[in-house]
């Protein structure tokens, strides 16, 4: 369990030791794929990492943002839930 900003989410490097989310990862930095090909590897990326977190953390993001939920709010809560779940281990 990690907790970035007041949202706790069930994380651990096992979860992120995984070749789903490896291959999400590639397919999300893959120049041969179209924009829309990236951002759908995003989503799969945060729906396989976070998986049925993933509503609760969208939904907590957009009250704390007024309403709207941003990518770079979703993109800097992964990365630090990233980093403290690799950080526990």
């Amino acid at each position: 369990m990690v907790e970035v900003d007041g949202i706790k989410v069930e994380l651990s490097a096992d979860t992120l030791d995984d070749m789903d989310v490896i291959e999400c990862i590639a397919d999300c930095n893959d120049p041969e794929l179209d924009g829309i090909g990236q951002m759908r590897a995003v989503v799969r990326l945060l729906r396989t990492v976070f998986g049925d977190d993933y509503g609760r953390i969208k939904a907590e993001l957009r009250e704390r943002g007024g309403g709207r939920l941003t990518v770079e709010a979703v993109s800097e809560f992964f990365n630090r839930a990233c980093e403290l779940a690799g950080a526990k281990n």
